[in-house]
């Protein structure tokens, strides 16, 4: 099934399939799900292009990192991502590296989830 899967959409989408449901949640993969999260995880890496890769350590007093220490809440950090990503869009990235190293860390501390490398989606 994972290879099937694999077949028609990169691993990330996978894998952003799993982290937006809480581990303890049972998953439906459809392919209305697997569309969506596409789109989801493109509309993310869209805030993040165009921007250089900043150099960032994982934030331990963050909203993401918190919310996967409360029982692996991934749904949460997720939804902490879409927020840092839209407070950076809005400003412009005019002079806003913290913003960028805000959502780097996030990115990277939420298993392995890489907005600066995610050329293909």
């Amino acid at each position: 099934m994972v290879n099937e899967l694999l077949e028609e959409y990169p691993g990330e989408v996978l894998r952003y399939v799993i982290l937006s449901a809480h581990y303890r949640s049972e998953q439906q993969f459809s392919k209305e799900l697997l569309d969506s999260a596409w789109r989801s995880l493109d509309g993310l890496y869209g805030f993040l292009r165009g921007h250089e890769p900043a150099t960032a350590i994982i934030n331990q007093d963050s909203a993401g990192y918190k919310a996967l220490l409360d029982d692996m809440n991934t749904p949460m950090a997720i939804s902490e991502l879409y927020r840092l990503a839209k407070e950076m869009h809005a400003a412009n990235s005019a002079g806003n590296s913290d913003l960028e190293s805000k959502l780097n860390a996030e990115l990277m501390g939420l298993a392995g989830v890489d907005g600066f490398t995610a050329a293909g989606l």
